[in-house]
């Protein structure tokens, strides 16, 4: 099963699922229909009280400060990574 995040609608979607406005609220379910599955650009989300639909992940702005943190933690250990790394061929 894949992580659930927090994402917020930067655009409006009412002509594919009425009620779906720009600063709607919902989260990732993932693969959920055609597009989802067929195209990475897309995550299906479950918008509450409205419905579910694949939107792109350009659309969208993820709000959930968990995942943001653990984003911003990955980020920070990769670049500490890349500082220490050193060209094993040149040793």
């Amino acid at each position: 099963m894949e992580e659930k995040i927090k994402v917020k609608l930067n655009t409006d979607l009412t002509k594919y699922l009425k009620g779906l406005v720009m600063g709607s609220e919902g989260y990732t379910i993932g693969r959920f229909g055609m597009w989802s599955r067929g195209n990475d650009n897309f995550t299906g989300v479950h918008f509450p009280g409205i419905g579910s639909l694949d939107v792109l992940w350009s659309s969208l702005e993820i709000i959930d400060e968990e995942y943001l943190k653990k984003a911003e933690d990955l980020k920070k250990k990769r670049l500490e990574e890349y500082r220490s790394a050193k060209d094993k061929l040149s040793m």
